[in-house]
């Protein structure tokens, strides 16, 4: 009973800290639906740069790396908008033909967004860089960035607190890459892979080619052992693979030491995940040992 009750008064802190940061947040509306999307810089028909765009969230990936920040819409003018990307803000101007053309300022023309000029070409442009609109994610971006991406608006509403059946179905869904309603363990793997480079790019935002390598490679020691922790708790017919429906009902994260890490970097995209992690236990799972669960479940709606 006692257990239950820090469980349910942490939930407390955890709804109550979101809460204020989501406060912050609403000061910025969503990124516009003509803006949400796939965005690239085309060079002779090579895409070598690419922007991805949802409600919330700003992706950039080149050869050079990776970067990902909270994104919103600072403020509309009359013929362009006024995008908060991470620290900055920039001037952006949609065209019907699929074109956006990004503004680049040395120094903004005024600190508070609402005196910045109300047309476009009124603005003191230093540079502005054209992207064109295309429909699938560019060969540039990581296909599990790209995967994650078209989760992550989901999964900061749904992890909003960690009750968090919703949250566990969120993440289920980004994991299961082929949609069959079970997670192998190569899904699992490719799953832990997105997660820490989401996780990576809240503690710092721009990753290097050399950097994305590393967690590349820790991702992939790291994912065996939440594949096996999970596997070991959760795959109650032993089929090895993990059923929808074994999963997401009394879903708790592995305490391992890399998920508490994983949620401390991650806070500053997704800010209840701080205390989330903090709540996680300290010991270590035992893989070996499978808690008691019956042995069918009812079937739930995907």
């Amino acid at each position: 009973m006692m257990r239950r009750l820090i469980v349910v008064f942490t939930y407390f802190l955890i709804a109550l800290c979101f809460s204020g940061n989501m406060a912050k947040a609403q000061e910025l509306a969503a990124i516009p639906d003509k803006i949400q999307g796939n965005w690239a810089l085309p060079d002779c028909g090579i895409y070598d740069e690419a922007l991805l765009f949802t409600r919330h969230f700003y992706l950039k990936s080149s050869g050079g790396g990776l970067s990902l920040e909270p994104a919103g819409l600072a403020r509309e003018s009359e013929d362009y908008l006024i995008l908060s990307l991470g620290s900055t803000v920039a001037p952006v101007q949609v065209e019907n033909d699929g074109i956006m053309t990004l503004g680049l300022l040395e120094k903004p023309p005024a600190k508070r967004t609402r005196n910045w000029p109300r047309l476009w070409e009124k603005l003191p442009h230093d540079q502005s860089v054209e992207y064109t609109s295309c429909t699938e994610a560019p060969t540039v971006v990581p296909k599990n960035m790209a995967r994650l991406m078209r989760f992550v608006d989901r999964l900061r509403e749904a992890c909003a607190v960690t009750d968090s059946k919703d949250c566990a179905r969120v993440a289920f869904k980004l994991a299961d890459s082929d949609n069959n309603k079970r997670l192998g363990k190569d899904e699992i793997l490719a799953a832990t892979e997105s997660l820490m480079l989401f996780a990576e790019m809240g503690a710092k935002p721009q990753l290097s080619a050399e950097e994305i390598k590393a967690v590349k490679t820790r991702a992939a020691e790291e994912g065996h052992a939440i594949a096996t922790d999970l596997l070991a708790r959760y795959d109650a017919d032993k089929s090895g693979n993990l059923d929808y429906n074994e999963i997401v009902e009394n879903f708790t994260a592995p305490a391992l030491p890399v998920i508490r890490e994983m949620a401390e970097k991650a806070s500053s995209l997704l800010p209840s995940l701080k205390l989330a992690g903090a709540a996680l236990p300290y010991t270590e799972s035992t893989p070996d040992h499978t808690p008691e669960k019956k042995q069918t479940y009812k079937r739930k709606d995907y």
